[in-house]
C-alpha cells in the first residue's frame, strides 16, 4: 500500500510534535547520544503508533454489525453473545480490541467468525 501524499504531510507534523514528546521542547536528542539509541527510542514511538492504528481499527471494524455468522462446526447462524477482549501478537508487538463473540445454540460452542482471517 502505497501512502498519499496527505497522509505522509500529516505524520510529518505528527513527527515534529512527537519529538518535542520524546527529546523535549528542543526537538531534538542530546549531543553524543549513540544513534542506536535513537533509533531504539524512535522505533518504539512507531511501534507504538502500528499497535493503536491496529487495535483502533480492528476495534471498529468488529462493532460493524454484519449478517449472522456461521458455527465453523455445524455451518447453523450463530448468535452474538457478547464483547470480548482479544489480543494478537504481531511484529510490532500485542494489538488488543474488543471482539464480537458468537454462540452456536447446537453445538454449544463460543467462536470468533474472524479469527482465522487474522490469524488468530
Amino acid at each position: 500500500m502505497a501512502i498519499s501524499s496527505e497522509l505522509h504531510e500529516r505524520i510529518k507534523r505528527a513527527a515534529t510534535d512527537l519529538r518535542r514528546e520524546l527529546w523535549g521542547e528542543k526537538g531534538f536528542p542530546e549531543w553524543g547520544t549513540k544513534f542506536t539509541q535513537i533509533e531504539d527510542e524512535c522505533c518504539e514511538v512507531g511501534d507504538v503508533l502500528t499497535r493503536e492504528l491496529m487495535g483502533q481499527g480492528l476495534g471498529e471494524q468488529a462493532q460493524v454489525k454484519q449478517r449472522p455468522k456461521e458455527c465453523g462446526v455445524c455451518g447453523r447462524d450463530g448468535v452474538e453473545d457478547e464483547l470480548e477482549p482479544k489480543i494478537i501478537t504481531t511484529r510490532r508487538g500485542d494489538v488488543s480490541w474488543q471482539q464480537r463473540k458468537y454462540y452456536c445454540k447446537r453445538c454449544r460452542k463460543a467462536f470468533f467468525p474472524s479469527g482465522r482471517r487474522v490469524g488468530a
